[in-house]
């Protein structure tokens, strides 16, 4: 992809049907939206409240400070947990060390001891 956003190919099919290449650009970007919504799904299902917009109104709530924390915190849950498109794409997800770019020697010093989960 481009560093464009990326639009599906659009009009009135029934006066000029999509081209071949655009049917087919449509079918890839259909599942790239149903991987990145999966993102979307686990940080509502994991922090139901960021879902009510009822409740979050701009200029009475901090709206965008919540929602960066429940994508922050669920992208720490991914760390330890895994996901959907994890699964997906048949990888590992990163350490929390590695998310935060953070070395666990600099966080706890160099005098750390492993400890073994039986």
């Amino acid at each position: 992809m481009s560093s464009y956003r990326a639009r599906g190919m659009g009009g009135n099919r029934a006066a000029a049907p999509l081209q071949e290449d655009q049917e087919v650009f449509n079918a890839n970007m259909a599942k790239q939206c149903i991987i990145v919504e999966w993102g979307f799904g686990k940080v509502v299902n994991t922090f139901a409240f960021i879902d009510f917009h009822k409740k979050l109104k701009l200029g009475l709530s901090p709206v965008g400070l919540l929602v960066f924390t429940a994508i922050l915190l669920t992208n720490v849950h991914t760390c330890y947990h895994g996901s959907e498109t994890a699964a997906y794409f048949e990888c590992l997800p990163p350490t929390v060390w590695e998310y935060f770019g953070v070395e666990r020697d600099d966080f706890y010093g160099s005098e750390i001891e492993e400890l073994e989960l039986d």
